[in-house]
């Protein structure tokens, strides 16, 4: 899972800060896959379809992910992890590819599957980078009970949307449960995310 900061991915931001964050999601992306293990020295085992689906995801190429998801699936499964521990599922949700996400669970990618390195669902991503729609379909999915898991470091996907200021999003995971009073492994809580008053607020409210 890739952390959104709290100066990025603001929900109603411009054109060129839309383009700033597509750019920074990129390197954050290229930075996690290197951290752990050696991009280079991963081995993809399905002879490259693997490497060829996490690429269509990051890039929102529904056409692609669609030519390799309806290749022969023998001796490749969906839910493999890539060379960061993120599954296909986890790149879509991050980068917000409404459509390939679909299509991933359609062809049998699981939502309760962890990234095998930091222990995130794809529901954090989806709540770090603000794509509620997102997070809508992969909840409908797994049930929401998977709003509640925390990952390696603690944070639910209440942490990461909140550390990106996305209120309709924070608002939505409140609605469903989401705890406000879940601390992360550093003892913060998701309103000591945020920033910005009115999302703080939200939490706090639903703290009392």
């Amino acid at each position: 899972m890739v952390s959104i900061p709290n100066n990025q991915a603001q929900e109603d931001g411009s054109d060129q800060d839309e383009q700033q964050q597509f750019e920074w999601l990129q390197q954050q992306l290229a930075m996690h896959q290197g951290g752990g293990q050696d991009e280079e020295d991963w081995e993809d085992p399905t002879g490259g379809r693997l490497t060829r689906l996490l690429e269509a995801c990051e890039d929102g190429k529904e056409e692609e992910a669609k030519a390799v998801l309806e290749g022969d699936m023998q001796g490749f499964d969906v839910n493999s992890p890539g060379p960061d521990g993120d599954t296909a599922l986890h790149v879509a949700s991050l980068f917000g590819s409404a459509q390939i996400v679909q299509l991933l669970l359609s062809k049998g990618a699981r939502p309760d599957t962890k990234n095998a390195s930091d222990g995130s669902l794809a529901h954090h991503d989806a709540a770090a980078s603000g794509h509620l729609d997102i997070l809508k379909m992969i909840t409908e999915a797994s049930g929401p009970e998977a709003l509640k898991v925390a990952d390696s470091d603690g944070e639910t996907p209440l942490h990461t949307a909140a550390r990106g200021n996305h209120l309709e999003v924070v608002r939505w995971l409140l609605e469903k449960g989401a705890c406000p009073k879940a601390t992360n492994s550093e003892g913060q809580t998701p309103a000591d995310e945020a920033d910005e008053e009115p999302v703080v607020a939200l939490i706090r409210n639903h703290q009392q």
